[in-house]
């Protein structure tokens, strides 16, 4: 991985290895690729920042940040979700 953005990760997760860092990136391209809304939203994002008169290094900084907000998102978000429906109640914090 080669995101300016990981060592600003690296400190909000101090415990995250960075085997773990290149992976949650990795399954977030993954996610992106498989699920249209996600190549949706990138696209959005891209189309909005298109005629906003930035240069192409301040674009590509853009998505550099972008990536890195859309992994940790991700992988957040699927924490959460396994949490909520874990069935065998191995976390209480969420019983519903």
């Amino acid at each position: 991985m080669n995101n300016e953005y990981k060592d600003i990760i690296k400190k909000c997760f101090p415990t995250m290895r960075d085997d773990d860092l290149e992976a949650v990136f990795d399954v977030a391209k993954i996610a992106e690729k498989r699920f249209n809304m996600c190549a949706d939203f990138r696209s959005a994002v891209e189309e909005h920042l298109k005629d906003k008169g930035y240069s192409k290094k301040k674009l590509k900084d853009f998505i550099e940040l972008y990536d890195a907000v859309f992994a940790i998102g991700n992988s957040t978000g699927a924490t959460m979700f396994a949490l909520a429906t874990d069935t065998v109640k191995t976390n209480h914090l969420f019983d519903f």
